[in-house]
């Protein structure tokens, strides 16, 4: 390397991907993905709704059993569990899965691509109901694929917590 080169790790190229991700997928609704520069909670970042913020947390992979099966299984770390279940609203893990098989991005003169997808699942609830410092493992399937109705989705389920129920 270089001086004034800078690197990341496979997994920090994973964090930042995963972060783009997000930040990409909630803005073509029209709301915002921030970052917490510090990671002592388990969340990583808010998405903004008008009404109040969702909490996140962003894991990534490149593992091909995740790519390749039509589900997989992701085990939640205990430390995680317990941080989570302290939470008074919900709390939404967002998996990127990135394709084993090819460069994760093409970048072109006016746009980039991501050779990956997205998951998600609540996870507040999951550790609400894991007792005793024990790890859980939560089941991600295509029924759980980021598309545009998810957003929608993670708005009502911030709503709801707070008892709105029209959001219109």
């Amino acid at each position: 390397m270089k001086d004034g080169d800078a690197a990341l790790s496979e997994n920090g190229i994973r964090e930042a991907l995963s972060i783009n991700y997000t930040q990409q997928v909630v803005a073509n609704e029209g709301f915002s993905f921030n970052t917490n520069s510090q990671d002592y909670i388990a969340i990583d970042g808010t998405i903004e709704f008008p009404e109040t913020d969702l909490r996140v947390q962003l894991k990534s992979t490149s593992q091909v059993g995740c790519w390749n099966n039509s589900s997989f299984d992701f085990r939640l770390e205990p430390s995680w569990i317990q941080k989570w279940a302290r939470n008074t609203q919900p709390v939404i893990l967002i998996m990127v899965v990135l394709n084993p098989n090819l460069n994760w991005v093409t970048i072109r003169k006016s746009s980039a691509s991501l050779a990956g997808r997205g998951y998600w699942k609540r996870v507040d609830n999951v550790a609400k109901e894991t007792t005793g410092g024990a790890s859980a493992t939560i089941t991600f399937s295509k029924e759980d694929l980021v598309c545009r109705e998810s957003v929608e989705q993670w708005r009502s389920l911030v709503a709801n917590a707070y008892g709105k129920e029209d959001l219109k």
